[in-house]
């Protein structure tokens, strides 16, 4: 008994500690926003996308996309921009999938892209595209930014081609 009370303690203390700052939740994440990070092999990195209403803070940052949360490309839109990349997205979607999940899926040169959706500051959705999930949702996102934003869309038909 004293060892199943041990391990139901410890296990999410560990889990906790191994998650750090990696663990989003709606408590750190209030920008509305849809980040974009590239899981896999690359020769060259591909830095994480952000499409928002505003610039998210270094926190948000480095929760959502913490591989290259320095170098992510952030780009500010309308809501009702950002509300039409939130369904494109989830139109896409696999599966509700844990941001802990998707750093360990980063593993074993697969190409993919995890996003994490806040749709509201009290929201969160996260997941994985697999490589035609993520070429689709990439070309119909620069279909869409195409004559509205046209910095987003250039940088979104690079990236599509670029994996």
């Amino acid at each position: 008994m004293r060892h199943l009370l041990i391990v139901s303690v410890a296990i999410p203390l560990l889990f906790s500690m191994s998650c750090g700052a990696r663990e989003c939740s709606p408590d750190v994440l209030k920008t509305e926003a849809v980040y974009l990070e590239h899981l896999g092999d690359s020769d060259k990195p591909i830095y994480p996308l952000v499409i928002a209403l505003k610039r998210p803070n270094d926190k948000e940052l480095r929760c959502a996309v913490p591989n290259l949360w320095m170098s992510a490309e952030v780009f500010a839109v309308s809501a009702e921009e950002l509300e039409q990349a939130v369904k494109l997205v989830r139109q896409r979607k696999p599966s509700q999938t844990s941001t802990t999940q998707m750093r360990k899926a980063s593993g074993g040169g697969k190409e993919r892209f995890g996003y994490v959706l806040v749709p509201s500051p009290d929201r969160l959705e996260t997941g994985l595209l697999d490589l035609p999930q993520s070429h689709e949702l990439l070309g119909d996102l620069a279909a869409y930014f195409n004559h509205r934003r046209p910095e987003l869309y250039d940088r979104l038909s690079a990236i599509n081609r670029r994996f």
